[in-house]
């Protein structure tokens, strides 16, 4: 018997869920079965282009992505990305967020280029569709202050950083986990630039 595509859905979903808690468990193979479930069970249903299969392709992806799998995490967060240009409008966080994945992932790959061109419409696009402090902004000015450091354009990633900073000290306290990091990325990327 084959299911119809709300029951797909549903049934997708449940798969996509059991999968994020194996992961945030850190049974990553576990977890990638379950997302690959879900992706199958929504190609079944012709649901192939769905918002959700790019949230399920990401998901896998970003597992890739933990186990230094880079080039099958690009694979799978290039495909999310795909699905997100083609059923999303232009400027959704959903958007931003496969950009900034694909990213990441360009970055660890060692195509810094591509990387600081995808993180910038990450930032682009969530300048223009979130509240101006928000944590995903900063987020942004964070991994482009990751990917300049990394190429010695320390200018570039100080004015990342701090721009981060600004963002972050005004959502969390001074003892928050991601203000704690960002200070200390200010600071090394600051003694940098001196030497």
């Amino acid at each position: 018997m084959q299911n119809r595509p709300s029951d797909s859905l549903v049934i997708g979903n449940i798969h996509n869920s059991i999968g994020e808690i194996h992961w945030a468990k850190h049974e990553h193979e576990r977890a990638l079965q379950s997302f690959k479930q879900a992706v199958q069970l929504f190609e079944q249903a012709k649901l192939a282009n769905h918002s959700d299969m790019a949230l399920f392709l990401d998901n896998i992806g970003l597992v890739y992505q933990q186990q230094k799998n880079y080039p099958e995490a690009l694979i799978y967060c290039s495909k999310s990305l795909s699905i997100r240009q083609h059923c999303l409008p232009s400027n959704h966080p959903d958007l931003a967020m496969s950009y900034n994945n694909v990213g990441m992932i360009r970055w660890n790959l060692d195509h810094s280029d591509l990387a600081i061109e995808l993180l910038r419409e990450a930032l682009n696009i969530r300048k223009e569709s979130l509240p101006t402090q928000h944590p995903d902004i900063a987020l942004s000015y964070r991994n482009l202050g990751v990917v300049y450091e990394s190429t010695g354009q320390y200018k570039l990633a100080l004015e990342s950083f701090q721009q981060a900073s600004k963002i972050y000290s005004k959502v969390w306290k001074d003892d928050h986990p991601k203000v704690v990091e960002i200070k200390k990325y200010i600071e090394r990327v600051s003694q940098q630039s001196q030497n």
